[in-house]
């Protein structure tokens, strides 16, 4: 189990799954500062470090369904301001493989655009799942 709390009390608590060339699964639900259950996510990218499919139900509905490279990753290479640019720094330093960096990024971005609030920490927080202690580490350096 991971648990990833932030400064504002709001936390995504999630559970590894395991299977044959998962890169990263997990369930998981992002908890308001009340705790109460805010939203639900299950996420799958199997592949190894050059490429995988990235699969991501929010609340039970499909919100990625995505084959992806690292040429891909190479690709996506945009200059993103502030934010952004700390958080994709500190996954790439973590060992986290690029494609897995780019399916976080495409995954969230509808929900982040021109915020960095509650949704967006907490899409980011479901998408990276297993490496949850190192993405909070990162969503707080990112945020400074």
């Amino acid at each position: 189990m991971s648990n990833v709390t932030l400064a504002d009390g709001t936390s995504y608590v999630s559970y590894p799954l395991v299977g044959d060339g998962v890169q990263l699964a997990t369930a998981g639900a992002l908890l308001d500062n009340s705790g109460n259950v805010a939203q639900r996510t299950e996420k799958a990218f199997v592949g190894d470090d050059a490429s995988g499919h990235a699969r991501m139900r929010v609340d039970g509905n499909l919100t990625m369904d995505k084959q992806l490279t690292t040429t891909d990753a190479e690709n996506n290479v945009t200059t993103y301001a502030g934010f952004w640019d700390k958080l994709n720094n500190c996954l790439a330093n973590a060992g986290i493989p690029s494609w897995v960096i780019t399916a976080i990024t495409i995954a969230c971005a509808a929900v982040c655009v021109g915020t960095v609030g509650l949704g967006c920490v907490g899409c980011i927080a479901a998408a990276a799942g297993i490496w949850g202690g190192q993405v909070g580490y990162c969503i707080d350096q990112a945020q400074k």
